[in-house]
């Protein structure tokens, strides 16, 4: 693949793809994003197989390196676009912008709601290095430097408010839904 050789290429795809689809199923539900996701991969498999080197590792594993950041790059990609509504300016400007159907409006709405709520119940520091990764799209060695803490100390708060905010906003979710669902109970 190195050189261009196609053949390589589709070998390499036929050998991996699997794998490849594994890695991106688990991150990612939604079929055809997987399926744009998984192309990207192969095309950044294609793009730096020059830089492949057998003593440093297997090629199982620079595609496993290659097919992981690029999931991560994706799932960080989505989260910025829906965390960055959380200011209420935002979502009420997102509420008022141009969608086809009202009924995707408000879902939309309601789900950008249930996200700034469960951000305003992180701790002060979590939110605050969520926000700084996310909205900022900084690198934890800068947001380490800008809050004058350790890099330990902010990757653990980034995991513990990443899962903290997962939790919230299910719940958040779940919620919401009960209620749709106890409205439409006594609507009938």
């Amino acid at each position: 693949m190195a050189r261009g050789d196609r053949s390589a290429f589709l070998d390499c795809v036929r050998q991996y793809g699997k794998f490849v689809t594994a890695i991106a199923a688990r991150a990612i539900s939604d079929r055809h994003e997987r399926e744009d996701i998984v192309q990207e991969i192969f095309f950044d498999v294609w793009r730096t197989s020059p830089r492949f080197d057998a003593e440093r590792g297997s090629e199982l594993s620079f595609i496993a390196t290659i097919a992981r950041r690029r999931v991560i790059d994706r799932l960080r990609n989505k989260q910025r676009a829906v965390v960055v509504a959380t200011d209420e300016q935002d979502v009420d400007q997102f509420a008022a912008g141009d969608q086809a159907d009202g009924v995707g409006k408000v879902e939309t709405w309601d789900e950008l709601g249930v996200v700034r709520d469960a951000m305003r119940q992180l701790r002060s520091d979590e939110r605050q290095v969520i926000e700084l990764s996310i909205l900022h799209g900084m690198k934890q060695t800068e947001i380490a430097e800008q809050m004058n803490a350790p890099l330990g100390t902010v990757k653990s708060l980034a995991r513990r408010g990443m899962i903290r905010l997962r939790e919230l906003v299910s719940a958040g979710t779940r919620r919401a839904g009960e209620a749709t669902t106890d409205w439409e109970e006594t609507r009938s």
